[in-house]
């Protein structure tokens, strides 16, 4: 733990050493919270009572920023920057001698900023003037008729109040009390929250969450309903089982159809899990046996998803409240969309600790548990019954709590809470969830989870597959992994619901190059259609296509006519920005390409990689734009005619969702037919790639190529772009961002594309556009990693897009 001064703050009698040092006059201190980046920095909140000049006693929040190296420095010349605020101690922010830790004293905050506002009525009244609640024209009392009231501050994160105003009419002078529960953010949330409710209050759902009061601040503040009511914790504890209830209107909120940008996966829970108690490990050698035991078994329990559903995403007993009203749940600001056992599962880790911090009570907790799992099975049909991972990773969040609030003998704590995961399956058999789903005429495993937004992954017993591309013929392609978690490619027969395994070595695909199959990697592979294998031979890489002769030899001739137009035609803005395409090294009859690799990083690799800036990505986009602009304006030949489609089969694809979804082939019928209403508009044919999307496209420097032409033709230029500004759209969200991510991203190619050059009839690229991302929000139906991206994916083509 060598950060900064971290061992100094966190022995009582240096760190009080340290803030008297710092020219602060405290008579006691107390640590409430750390928050800790090992090797880069830490956070450690104190609360803070001394003497102000007058020697009055002063209770302050306060918090430290310590860090390795001299980063303190930086960052207290920053914060001079912001004008801190000056506390009854003085000087609100200050360096600790040594120089490697930054001091804040309330209401001064190094990400909250404005809290100084937010927390001082004076100041407050000025902002809070402008919710729905108050009418125009009214101002708010002072101090005497109105107050905030603190409940809760966590440094950096949030700060949390009841406000209770009273405001005059100032022409009619009519008096008024208003009561708000605020909520103050580092970032915009409050925005996403206020929304999500309104949703859910407009859906009918009144009952379940406080009334939205409005966002301030552009979403930094979030104002709502001041909910009287007991914590569900303390009810349980005294008796009451509102379980009925409580599972009844949770269950309304995980079917509430919303579009939230947050995706939590099985997947990704477990990676986050291991990192936690990783963590835990690594400052208390104590923990490592229950440590290693619960992470065993998260790695043998870790389920599919059962479906997609609106979370919570921190449900806990903390955050539902019962009134005279009934229940009602509050703090949204880690909903979430994702399996509803996360919901579930997080509740029961926290009646389990709680049971075992009042084993007198158990009785009453445990006959909640069951009940409330029970109902919710009667309320949501077809949720699996296995809640053990789910409530084994709520255990691994409770076990990390201990630790972070600097609670005496947090070890033994958080080693009790992790030992409550050894004999979870059993402690949470008693609750398991029934399955209730009604049959219906589709094959098991392919019925519609929930409602129509759910999705239930196709499953065949002991194999793990997605489909690659559904076709109208009764065999589509598909890839599984098997027992041993190798990735097995194959064939799945639709009419059997059956997937057939296919070596490569005994396609006939390969037959007449097996010895090409051998010296090389596959890189993809379509079973009996086509493949794509990489060599390297003194350090030159290549890549060979194999293909029906008939294909090949189509492409062949599609390269050599490319080639000569590239050469005889001398292109719009010069040739520093003509795209490259792979030279064709060599062919044979019996249908394998070999090509020259060209440089480049592929477009989706610079999009959804985590470490890309913003800036990086937008070179990207630009150098795309721009290259495809000139290839765009290449002269077109009738030998390059390739049948312009402005939308997919609908038919094919509605049939398909019907016969696999039947729950949700309304929706997509309702999508489908309000797609393309009105004809679509003409535009000038130009050559086109006529598969593009950013796996085709790769980026080296200023300079772009483009590779896999097999679609070479002739149409609108709309298509091209259109498909691609679809799967801008698409990565945005597979890179867990939002639409508004999506659309940033387009709005950059877009422009880029017409100042080099492009034109455009917007009103068909609309169309191409919707039409793409109609035909992946189906296509992604069948693909199980990514099939939670399906309703965001419809709900994009229902976005007021100016495109």
């Amino acid at each position: 733990m060598e950060v900064g001064d971290l061992q100094v703050l966190l022995d009582p009698l240096k760190s009080k050493q340290l803030f008297l040092e710092s020219g602060i006059s405290i008579t006691s201190l107390r640590r409430t919270y750390l928050r800790l980046k090992p090797g880069v920095s830490a956070l450690v909140g104190f609360e803070i009572t001394g003497k102000n000049d007058e020697g009055d006693t002063i209770v302050l929040p306060a918090y430290v920023r310590t860090f390795v190296g001299d980063n303190a420095t930086v960052v207290l010349e920053k914060e001079r920057r912001h004008c801190p605020s000056r506390t009854p101690f003085g000087e609100g922010v200050r360096v600790f001698p040594g120089g490697r830790s930054i001091l804040f004293l309330f209401p001064n905050d190094g990400r909250l900023r404005q809290l100084r506002f937010v927390s001082n009525l004076s100041k407050a009244k000025r902002l809070l003037v402008d919710l729905p609640q108050i009418a125009k024209g009214c101002r708010i009392y002072g101090s005497k008729k109105s107050r905030i009231v603190p409940v809760k501050y966590k440094p950096e994160r949030r700060y949390i109040a009841k406000a209770f105003l009273g405001h005059k009419n100032v022409e009619s002078g009519e008096k008024r009390k208003f009561a708000t529960f605020l909520r103050f953010y580092p970032d915009g949330r409050g925005s996403s929250i206020e929304r999500f409710s309104r949703k859910l209050v407009s859906e009918g759902n009144a009952d379940l969450v406080p009334q939205p009061h409005g966002s301030l601040l552009s979403g930094r503040i979030y104002a709502e309903e001041l909910i009287e009511g007991e914590e569900l914790h303390d009810v349980i504890l005294r008796g009451g089982n509102p379980a009925q209830e409580i599972a009844e209107k949770i269950s309304r909120f995980h079917t509430t159809p919303l579009s939230l940008e947050r995706r939590m996966t099985s997947g990704a829970i477990l990676e986050k899990a291991r990192r936690d108690v990783s963590f835990l490990m690594r400052f208390s050698s104590f923990l490592e046996e229950e440590g290693c035991r619960i992470l065993e078994n998260l790695k043998r329990w870790c389920p599919e998803d059962d479906g997609m559903a609106t979370l919570h995403g921190d449900l806990h007993l903390h955050q539902i409240l019962v009134g005279q009203d009934g229940a009602k749940i509050v703090d949204l600001e880690r909903m979430t969309q994702g399996d509803p056992r996360q919901d579930l599962g997080n509740l029961l880790a926290h009646t389990l600790v709680l049971a075992g911090r009042n084993p007198e009570e158990r009785g009453k907790i445990e006959a909640f548990s069951s009940e409330f799992v029970s109902h919710y099975s009667r309320n949501q049909a077809g949720t699996s019954s296995d809640l053990a991972f789910h409530t084994a990773v709520g255990l691994v969040e409770m076990a990390l709590l201990p630790f972070r609030r600097l609670e005496p003998d947090w070890e033994g704590k958080s080693e009790g809470i992790l030992r409550l995961g050894r004999s979870l399956r059993e402690r949470v058999a008693g609750v398991q969830i029934a399955d209730n789903t009604q049959s219906q005429s589709v094959p098991a495993g392919l019925q519609v989870w929930g409602t129509e937004d759910r999705f239930e992954p196709l499953d065949r017993s002991g194999l793990k597959w997605d489909v690659l591309y559904p076709k109208k013929s009764p065999v589509w392609p598909a890839r599984m992994i098997d027992s041993s978690g190798n990735l097995v490619f194959g064939v799945f027969d639709r009419d059997s619901f059956s997937l057939n395994p296919i070596q490569p070595k005994e396609d006939t695909l390969f037959e007449k190059h097996l010895s090409l199959l051998e010296k090389s990697t596959l890189v993809a592979y379509r079973p009996g259609k086509r493949a794509v294998l990489l060599s390297e031979r003194q350090g030159v890489r290549r890549f060979t296509k194999i293909l029906s002769p008939k294909k090949a030899h189509r492409l062949v001739s599609k390269v050599d006519q490319l080639s000569s137009l590239l050469a005889s035609q001398r292109l719009p803005g010069g040739h520093s920005r003509q795209p490259l395409f792979p030279n064709l090294i060599r062919d044979s009859i019996d249908g394998a390409l070999c090509f020259q690799e060209v440089p480049g990083v592929a477009l989706h690799e610079i999009l959804v990689s985590p470490d890309s800036s913003k800036e990086f990505i937008r070179e990207g986009l630009t150098t795309t734009a721009q290259g495809l602009a000139v290839f765009h304006e290449l002269e077109s030949r009738e030998e390059f005619f390739w049948e312009t489609r402005c939308h997919p089969d609908f038919d094919f694809w509605l049939e398909l969702i019907q016969e696999h979804y039947p729950g949700l082939g309304s929706r997509y019928s309702t999508v489908a037919a309000g797609l393309f209403s009105t004809p679509g508009a003409t535009s000038t044919n130009r050559l086109l790639h006529g598969d593009l999307h950013d796996r085709n496209l790769l980026v080296k420097g200023r300079k772009l190529s483009i590779i896999d032409i097999d679609s070479l033709g002739v149409g609108p230029s709309e298509i091209d772009v259109g498909n691609l500004c679809a799967h801008l759209v698409l990565r945005s969200l597979q890179k867990s961002e939002s639409y508004e991510g999506g659309r940033r991203w387009v709005d950059v190619f877009l422009n880029s594309y017409e100042d080099a050059g492009g034109n455009l009839d917007r009103r068909l690229l609309r169309q191409e556009f919707e039409s793409t991302l109609f035909r992946l929000s189906c296509l992604y139906l069948f693909r199980r990693r990514w099939r939670f991206l399906t309703p965001s994916l419809l709900d994009a083509l229902q976005q007021e897009w100016e495109i």
